[in-house]
């Protein structure tokens, strides 16, 4: 199973889809207690004067600004914003030129795509730090996609959650959060995938990061470096960095983990003081997978070694990532 899904949960909010439907289809929501979902289904072809899905998503964003009280709202999920391949840039411009109309936003989810709508490696984000910019206060933001990233290094004071879900993620977004400043920064999740789709996170973009990590962002607990082609490297540089000894959650699931990745892990700092370790896709050994467990559910870490991948002679074939394309 895909662990590309539609959210049901952002900002702490369950996700309600904004109903197109005039403006009594939502009398009974109040504008702060859902995480608001705008995003194209087929309606845009169907009815409405729009030429194209783009023009399509601005105006249903445009109707929920004047349809909602869009002073109370917390949260957004923004899913479908135009065709397959098409730049996030049309949902960005949206955000930005109706940001003064959000004074509470403090959750944006840019991508709630699924495969049925698009392929995670055919997302073409726009800067995600042109969200950051428009709002200050913002805690939460999540990003689906790769392609077209041109970040900017900035301070951001509020936020406190920032995740990239891609199969093919740009480095220059790796080596953007690295030269960034997130002071409040309390989870950080990345997914790196598959070069073969045109990621380009190299292991000293993921060893630069984790060096600043160590350095600033003194409440982070949670960081997940997901769905990468190089997971033993990072085992080892996690192993012995400052960081790791601050960390409840540590997330290296959807990868390439093998048994030098966890003998590392093992063999550096103690993980014991975690709260949680996900290593589920991973090629260990049943023996090291067994190793993993008997080191660190005894001392209380809840372990998932789920979902092994080597099998006989497994050595003899790539290892791949869980989400690529």
């Amino acid at each position: 199973m895909t662990p590309v899904r539609h959210l049901t949960e952002f900002g702490g909010l369950p996700v309600v889809r904004f109903a197109d439907d005039g403006p009594e289809a939502h009398d009974s929501t109040p504008a702060g207690s859902v995480a608001w979902k705008l995003g194209l289904d087929a309606w845009w072809r169907e009815r409405g004067p729009a030429r194209t899905p783009a023009d399509a998503f601005r105006e249903q964003f445009a109707r929920f600004a004047d349809t909602v009280d869009t002073a109370g709202v917390t949260a957004l999920v923004i899913g479908v914003w135009g065709e397959p391949g098409e730049s996030s840039g049309t949902a960005v411009d949206c955000l930005e030129r109706y940001a003064d109309r959000f004074p509470g936003l403090r959750a944006v989810f840019l991508g709630d795509v699924v495969p049925d709508e698009c392929e995670i490696s055919w997302l073409d984000q726009a800067a995600f730090t042109l969200v950051l910019q428009a709002f200050p206060l913002l805690e939460e933001l999540g990003v689906r996609g790769g392609g077209g990233y041109r970040p900017v290094p900035l301070t951001h004071e509020r936020l406190r959650w920032l995740t990239f879900e891609s199969g093919n993620l740009s480095g220059r977004v790796v080596r953007c959060v690295a030269e960034s400043a997130f002071p409040a920064l309390e989870h950080l999740e990345i997914w790196c995938g598959d070069a073969d789709y045109g990621a380009d996170v190299e292991p000293g973009d993921v060893d630069r990061l984790v060096d600043t990590l160590g350095r600033g962002a003194p409440d982070l607990g949670s960081l997940g470096l997901r769905n990468c082609g190089f997971t033993d490297h990072v085992a080892a540089v996690l192993a012995a960095a400052p960081v790791t000894a601050r960390l409840h959650t540590l997330d290296l699931s959807l990868g390439t983990l093998g048994d030098v990745g966890a003998e590392a892990l093992l063999a550096g700092q103690p993980l014991t003081r975690l709260r949680r370790l996900d290593l589920h896709h991973h090629y260990l050994s049943r023996a090291m997978a067994r190793r993993v467990l008997d080191t660190l559910v005894p001392a209380g870490v809840s372990v998932d070694v789920t979902q092994g991948r080597l099998r006989e002679n497994a050595e003899r074939f790539e290892r791949y990532v869980a989400v690529a394309e």
